[in-house]
């Protein structure tokens, strides 16, 4: 596999303050890679330094073959990013804001890239539509348009589908899928678990500036292999009684509609053990059931919220 980007030992202080301390990772060529994180654990501060915004303070960034800092300028024709701003003109029209562009980026065959790009991201009928009148939806649709202009290998995107209802959102995790397809490298940052566990090939877990670990969702899971369980009781009741019981034994989670928990245990335990240590609250369980594990219990687990 292609190495697309490489973090060595990634330090960077504010002063007193460390933000980021002995990060690493590898990021390849095709694939999307998700950067995991509460708030505030250096998520943003990481993409800064990649796109060359910010000087690490020590440690080594490759980037496309680069140091960003140092060899910016080609650096940049090969990349693209959406942070917070999408970096569009309300007031222009669809095809006009891909036009603006396409003559800073100086764009030779603009007249026929920019509709081959609106029909990519489904925009080519509102071409001539002003551009503020758009859904917020449409509007990511634009400023993803906007990053292809000049074909970068690389992209980097900072919470796409932030604030979209569910149908937008799938059609932007499409959109990502279509390009990873495509040979594009994604560099992505979310806060949507969901959408992560959905397209993202390999993820990196960070918090409060300390790395916590690199791997494929797979690897993940198998670290918590045998901890998951669903729980079901008999009565609402004993389902409450049990809640103040199972919450000291992990991370635990109600479904009052089904008369369900969901438990991930801190410790392995056997569900007999399980059962009688109920049993002997006089709560009655209906039946226990290895759980399926997602991308919200491995993040909740190294986060240990």
């Amino acid at each position: 596999m292609e190495l697309v980007i490489k973090v060595e030992n990634l330090h960077r202080k504010f002063g007193s303050f460390t933000a980021l301390r002995d990060v690493n990772f590898n990021v390849y060529r095709g694939e999307i890679f998700g950067l995991l994180g509460p708030n505030g654990a250096g998520k943003t501060t990481t993409i800064k330094v990649l796109l060359g915004l910010l000087s690490p303070t020590s440690g080594i960034i490759n980037v496309l073959g680069y140091n960003p800092i140092n060899d910016e300028f080609a650096f940049r024709k090969r990349i693209a990013a959406l942070l917070e701003n999408p970096g569009i003109y309300e007031d222009l029209s669809v095809y006009d804001n891909l036009n603006l562009y396409a003559k800073i980026y100086r764009i030779e065959d603009s007249i026929k890239r920019i509709p081959k790009i609106l029909d990519f991201v489904g925009l080519l009928q509102r071409m001539h539509e002003i551009s503020g009148r758009l859904s917020l939806g449409m509007k990511k649709k634009l400023a993803i348009g906007r990053l292809l202009l000049h074909d970068p290998e690389l992209l980097f995107l900072d919470e796409p589908t932030s604030g979209l209802d569910p149908i937008f959102q799938k059609e932007i995790r499409e959109l990502i899928q279509n390009l990873a397809r495509d040979g594009k490298t994604i560099f992505l940052n979310s806060h949507n678990l969901y959408e992560v566990q959905q397209i993202c090939t390999r993820v990196a877990f960070i918090k409060d500036g300390n790395f916590i670990g690199e791997n494929t969702l797979e690897y993940f899971y198998s670290k918590l292999d045998n901890l998951k369980r669903e729980v079901v009781f008999k009565t609402l009741g004993d389902m409450e009684k049990a809640n103040s019981c199972l919450i000291n034994l992990g991370q635990a989670t109600q479904y009052p509609y089904a008369c369900k928990i969901e438990l991930l245990l801190t410790d392995p335990m056997s569900n007999s053990e399980l059962c009688s240590l109920m049993a002997e609250q006089g709560i009655f369980v209906k039946i226990i059931n290895n759980g399926v594990l997602t991308l919200e219990d491995v993040f909740f687990k190294l986060m240990k919220v």
